[in-house]
């Protein structure tokens, strides 16, 4: 199992060096979402470069951990605190791209697939300026949008703003390899109506694992909704009060909240808007916290295995320590990971909320 931390030029993907680093916490991918981390460099190492912080790059250059050969994912380094023999320092990752950029003026009539609102919002500036490919499957839902480069409005916002309604599509970063001598990484954003591969053969059981834990969460749980927009008074635009009338049919309280959508104006759309976060919220969470033996060559591996986004076959038995069943298919909405210099300590694997696949 082996771990090596590069660093390459952000925009062409060209590898200019390889940094001892540590993971001070985990270090996270997400499906739709750029995440930030802590790394630390390791100085005084013997195999710290003595350009290391030219390496950090006022945010042109991209750290890529490759484990087993493999390219994890992509991250942007940002604030080093200097000092020390060891250098703590954020890095965000590379979704944050799409946030580097404003909507440029676009009108779509409502003929137009979601995913390629996706894509001309990225394909205005973003592409030339970072090297992006874009991999864009219609998510099959078009949609009305108007987007006025007067408005400040970022691309990260209004493609997220298009994903977390109901039936529009999602999208990720992934960093592969752009060449056989394996000298630069490509940085291909993927944009479709579920992103990652269905992996039946991948199975996760007991055996693959170093520890587990179990937690249900019904902190941010709510049996109602309302979508509100922007403004105050008469003219604030809300959904109408949307309820799991199931939960009330088995005699659950009503646990009201109300979610914000500051892009929306139109009742419809709000009302979508608010239906996807009941989805999400009326059952609560129920958390699986996995951390895989990557040491026993039979576990299912990062990237080269599985990725964010891809759905795979659970079979968790009873344990000595808990008596929780997960048998079926599950989907990974990312993963986080916890190294030294060279070795991967913790790896784990983020599902869905298993009950949205109907999982024991």
């Amino acid at each position: 199992m082996d771990l090596t931390w590069f660093v390459a030029d952000l925009k062409t993907g060209v590898i200019q060096d390889e940094l001892p680093l540590l993971t001070s916490g985990p270090i996270e991918r997400t499906v739709s979402r750029s995440m930030s981390s802590q790394l630390t460099v390791q100085t005084k190492s013997r195999r710290c470069p003595p350009n290391w912080f030219s390496l950090l790059g006022r945010k042109s250059t991209m750290i890529v951990p490759v484990l087993d050969g493999e390219p994890l994912h992509g991250f942007i380094p940002l604030r080093p605190s200097l000092g020390g023999p060891e250098v703590p320092f954020t890095v965000i990752s590379l979704e944050a791209i799409a946030g580097a950029a404003y909507c440029r003026d676009h009108y779509f009539d409502g003929s137009t697939d979601e995913s390629r609102i996706v894509e001309a919002l990225l394909a205005d500036v973003l592409v030339d300026r970072f090297g992006l490919e874009l991999d864009v499957t219609d998510c099959g839902k078009a949609t009305e949008q108007e987007y006025d480069s007067t408005e400040d409005r970022r691309v990260d916002a209004a493609i997220s703003d298009l994903s977390g309604r109901l039936g529009g599509p999602e999208w990720t970063f992934r960093t592969r390899w752009a060449d056989a001598d394996r000298t630069r990484f490509a940085k291909v954003v993927e944009v479709g109506p579920q992103i990652g591969r269905r992996l039946e053969s991948v199975v996760f059981d007991n055996r693959y694992l170093l520890e587990r834990k179990v937690e249900p969460d019904w902190t941010n749980l709510a049996t109602a909704i309302q979508a509100v927009g922007e403004g105050s008074g008469a003219d604030r635009p809300m959904s109408p009060l949307l309820v799991d009338q199931g939960a009330l049919d088995r005699g659950e309280p009503l646990w009201e909240d109300r979610v914000s959508a500051p892009t929306l104006d139109d009742e419809a759309a709000l009302t979508e808007f608010g239906g996807a976060a009941l989805a999400a919220r009326s059952r609560g969470t129920l958390q699986w916290d996995l951390n895989l033996d990557l040491t026993n060559p039979a576990t299912p591996r990062p990237v080269r295995d599985f990725d964010a986004g891809d759905t795979v076959t659970m079979q968790l038995d009873p344990t000595s320590n808990d008596a929780s069943t997960w048998h079926g298919l599950a989907r990974l909405i990312g993963w986080r990971m916890e190294a030294t210099a060279n070795a991967v300590t913790s790896f784990s694997p983020v599902f869905w909320d298993p009950s949205e696949l109907e999982v024991a």
